[in-house]
């Protein structure tokens, strides 16, 4: 799992093991959904209950789990 917060670029590239400079082309193609939408932005801000995919492929899908005691 990763950090609170992180760049979109970073993200991919440590899970997918893609230079940056290539996943740069990858978003410009419009090859990367966050939350559903394309993503073509560098600098955004994914967390770690984004759902962020990969020409279909599913890279994170967390959902938070609340525990009542």
């Amino acid at each position: 799992m990763m950090s609170v917060r992180t760049r979109l670029d970073r993200f991919l590239s440590m899970t997918t093991g893609i230079n940056r400079g290539a996943v740069r082309l990858m978003l410009a193609k419009g090859r990367v959904q966050v939350d559903g939408v394309t993503a073509r932005d560098i600098q955004q801000i994914v967390h770690q209950f984004s759902v962020i995919t990969l020409d279909g492929t599913v890279l994170q899908e967390n959902k938070p789990v609340y525990f009542m005691m």
